[in-house]
């Protein structure tokens, strides 16, 4: 079948419209497999396996030529050691066997960003009205409740961000590990494993046992970073993405509608937004909890301050993939 840009502007509105029922996602569908997909998404987002897998694995291992070879890299100068990834991997339950992601996969879910915008709303109980609540890093809920709601059922992050406290995973309880070097794989592995001794180099100490059930700990499908690194104009060091953003890419390859909260960058706010003094005065602080101030996150996150994902971001929010609650 041709199509075309009418064509599929027509079939895009249809299933966008469909996607708006509230019965949309009773078959376990994400966005992404539900939306009539055509390269004009592929800008700002990708399409793929939410979690790493041996399938996942084995295609990143063909695409960069590394079937004999020890090693493979992540965003283009990462040497990840093989061995170890073969071993979380074999360590970690199935994502597609998994009885708890059965109960996630094509649910409504809202990605809670950190922002500090969320310090003058009290969004707590919208959010904890969703069926799936994905959170980032070690962003805290105790003290917060009216916020950002007392619920997490996903936790993506990194090993040195992750609290080893038993309240940051309350529900679902679902981590996800963001996949950046060898020492991210090896200590998700010691997850399960508490046998494994292998020393760690981070740049900070992480935890050393998080209370989560080791069939509720995964690995983020690293496509999805590379997806990011890859738009940047200038792939370099500070062209990273942000956890919030793989966050999104992994909500709409997972849930059946996605919706955010809590990404309140200034480059990211409405003309009416900017023009609040209310909502302006939180942004002297860089998150919802804490006192840490910034004038520009870009300016003072050296790690994403050559990404394109603002510009990506601006072309999601756009699209009608995503709601935005405020």
């Amino acid at each position: 079948m041709l199509f075309t840009t009418g064509s599929i502007e027509k079939e895009r509105s249809r299933v966008l419209n469909a996607m708006n029922g509230s019965n949309y996602y009773k078959d376990g569908k994400s966005v992404l497999e539900q939306l009539f997909w055509r390269t004009q998404y592929s800008e700002f987002c990708i399409k793929t396996d939410p979690l790493m897998s041996n399938k996942t694995y084995s295609k990143l291992i063909k695409h960069q030529n590394a079937v004999n070879t020890d090693s493979l890299y992540l965003e283009n100068e990462v040497k990840i050691e093989k061995y170890w990834v073969n071993y979380a991997l074999k360590t970690l339950h199935k994502p597609k066997t998994s009885p708890i992601l059965a109960k996630i996969r094509g649910k409504s879910c809202i990605v809670v960003g950190a922002g500090s915008c969320l310090r003058n709303k009290k969004l707590g109980k919208k959010i904890d009205s969703f069926e799936v609540v994905i959170r980032l890093n070690e962003a805290p809920l105790k003290g917060y409740e009216k916020l950002v709601g007392s619920r997490t059922d996903v936790r993506i992050l990194y090993p040195e961000s992750a609290p080893t406290e038993r309240e940051f995973y309350l529900g679902f309880g679902v981590v996800v590990v963001v996949p950046f070097k060898t020492d991210d794989f090896i200590w998700t592995a010691k997850q399960i494993n508490r046998k494994l001794n292998e020393s760690l180099k981070f740049w900070r100490k992480s935890a050393d046992k998080i209370k989560v059930r080791p069939d509720k700990i995964f690995i983020m499908n690293p496509e999805i970073s590379e997806f990011v690194f890859k738009k940047a104009a200038k792939p370099t060091w500070q062209s990273r993405g942000t956890t919030g953003f793989f966050a999104i890419q992994l909500a709409l390859n997972l849930c059946g509608k996605v919706t955010i909260a809590g990404f309140c960058y200034q480059t990211d706010l409405t003309p009416s937004q900017q023009k609040k003094k209310k909502f302006a005065s939180s942004l002297k602080y860089l998150y919802y909890y804490g006192r840490d101030k910034t004038d520009n996150v870009q300016e003072k996150s050296h790690t994403h301050t050559h990404s394109a994902e603002p510009k990506m971001r601006q072309k999601l929010f756009k699209s009608g993939l995503v709601d935005i609650l405020e």
